[in-house]
């Protein structure tokens, strides 16, 4: 009999320069404001999640633990951390790229995630006037061609797509 369990992180597997990014972006996040993440007690606690996998035989586990997402028990996490073997996630390791990353999609307000943009410049009309150009191309089609004229153009076209067939190896009737 096999179990399939998933890697979890502890911050201190991931690497040092990983988590001090981490770290400063906490901090840059929530200024000196007093964070639930900061707590010693709940740091003890924290996990990265993983996409990796393995399989092992039930005779090599050694017991069992809760982990769950940070956003499930965000309000009562002192309570939840207090209980034995429990655990919380809220990032994702990868540990082939070596990046942490969010594991759901989020929206984040205020000024240090709002893009800079450019100042409005008018809009500057282009110094090539392409009336003067001389026209390389011949106008094919008008809608006030007479139906004539329309079934001349039809005729030339399916005669060269007759002729690009027998090039390629086929038939007239490959058209």
């Amino acid at each position: 009999m096999t179990v399939t369990v998933r890697w979890y992180y502890r911050p201190s597997e991931v690497p040092e320069s990983v988590y001090q990014l981490l770290v400063q972006d906490r901090n840059h996040e929530h200024g000196s404001k007093d964070h639930i993440l900061e707590d010693n007690l709940v740091k003890e606690r924290e996990l990265f999640i993983s996409d990796a996998t393995d399989v092992y035989p039930v005779s090599a586990l050694r017991g069992k633990c809760v982990v769950r997402p940070f956003t499930d028990m965000a309000e009562d996490l002192k309570q939840y951390i207090t209980k034995e073997d429990s655990f919380f996630y809220l990032l994702g390791y990868n540990p082939e790229t070596r990046r942490l990353a969010n594991t759901k999609g989020e929206i984040r307000v205020g000024a240090s995630h709002q893009a800079i943009l450019p100042e409005c410049q008018e809009k500057v009309p282009d110094k090539s006037d392409s009336s003067k150009e001389t026209c390389r191309e011949k106008l094919t089609w008008s809608p006030v061609l007479e139906d004539y004229d329309l079934t001349i153009y039809l005729c030339a076209a399916r005669s060269m797509a007759q002729y690009a067939g027998m090039c390629n190896g086929g038939t007239r009737e490959d058209g």
